[in-house]
């Protein structure tokens, strides 16, 4: 057992975020279990013996600046770094659900104004997971939406994609991992602008460009608005309530065909006005 500080998902650790935190190793799968004496609460999570390797190999950035640690020497060690990579998801709602409920004035015996929204709350979770390094933000247009676009590299050829819509207030999420690329190095990629051979490499400061301008949004504006189902969109982000994770009924995900780039302008014009 060990006093840790355990970070939110988000990369933020709050200075009350102190976790007594047990291991137990049993049946092939690695147990986790962080008490916070602050909450009174438990968190308790699992990892199976064949992700550890997956989740202690060093990712390309360190490969290339000769920062990669060594293998582990001895199962303490091991278990030491995995308690280093735990992380907790805080849920959605908390503050909503440790609020404590209104008092009817109309009958002690009444429902709270809220109760609706309580059934929305979800609780939060202990997570063990690599350490995510940022490799990009920037401002862009995607489908029609002005959004911000962030690109970490989770482990060598493997990125994780999120993207916020102001516009729509909604956090959109994906993961680019081995199984993707194979499928655009056997498809679309094309070698000609080294986008073939930068996949290919598994490098993640190589292979960004080319994934970041392959990202689209599900549905784009364009096909909303021309389906009349901007409306459908509008009403789902009004019932969605998901916090961080709030996704108001798009979608993100890698683009694996029409070849590499991404499109900067479209218009719809009349074939008859063209000359």
């Amino acid at each position: 057992m060990a006093s840790t500080r355990v970070p939110y998902d988000d990369g933020t650790t709050p200075p009350d975020a102190i976790y007594n935190v047990n291991v137990a190793h049993d049946c092939g799968r690695i147990f986790f279990s962080a008490y916070d004496p602050s909450a009174s609460t438990r968190l308790v999570t699992s990892v199976h013996e064949r992700d550890v390797d997956r989740l202690l190999a060093p990712n390309s950035i360190e490969h290339r600046e000769h920062t990669a640690k060594l293998p582990p020497r001895s199962l303490k060690e091991m278990y030491a770094r995995l308690v280093k990579l735990l992380v907790v998801n805080r849920g959605t709602n908390q503050a909503l659900a440790n609020r404590p409920p209104r008092k009817s004035k109309l009958s002690l015996l009444a429902k709270p104004a809220r109760i609706s929204k309580l059934r929305k709350v979800t609780p939060p979770t202990l997570m063990c997971r690599r350490k995510l390094r940022r490799l990009m933000r920037e401002t862009r247009r995607i489908s029609g939406y002005l959004c911000t676009l962030t690109v970490y590299e989770e482990a060598r050829g493997e990125l994780r994609v999120h993207a916020y819509l102001p516009e729509r207030s909604a956090s959109l999420e994906t993961a680019v991992g081995m199984d993707l690329l194979h499928d655009i190095v056997t498809g679309d990629a094309d070698p000609k602008i080294k986008e073939l051979s930068a996949l290919e490499s598994h490098d993640a400061e190589t292979m960004l460009p080319y994934i970041a301008d392959r990202m689209e949004i599900v549905p784009s504006k364009a096909s909303a608005e021309d389906m009349g189902s901007l409306s459908h969109y509008l009403a789902l982000a009004a019932k969605d309530t998901g916090g961080a994770k709030r996704s108001a009924g798009f979608k993100l995900r890698l683009r694996q065909c029409k070849g590499p780039g991404r499109t900067v302008f479209k218009q719809f014009a009349d074939r008859k006005s063209v000359v």
